[in-house]
């Protein structure tokens, strides 16, 4: 028996940087791949989807992405 899960998520997001700046961060220091919302006509929102992945491999990579978000809300708290 396999399980795989289908997960979307569009956050809003009010950092300072520019959401393909955030994305591109997310890929290269977190592992984690996010799509800025303007590509799918939602500016200011960010798109997250996890899909046909195990339980385990989801939950590893919301772990990698809310890492990622504290560590960039938290430059952006700096640099104000």
């Amino acid at each position: 028996l396999t399980f795989s899960f289908l997960f979307c998520l569009f956050f809003y997001t009010q950092l300072q940087q520019q959401l393909q700046e955030v994305a591109r961060m997310l890929v290269e220091k977190y592992g984690v791949a996010v799509i800025p919302g303007s590509f799918c006509g939602f500016p200011g929102w960010i798109r997250v989807c996890y899909s046909n992945l195990p339980p385990e491999t989801c939950i590893e990579a919301a772990e990698r992405l809310g890492n990622g978000i504290r560590s960039i809300c938290s430059d952006s708290q700096q640099e104000t």
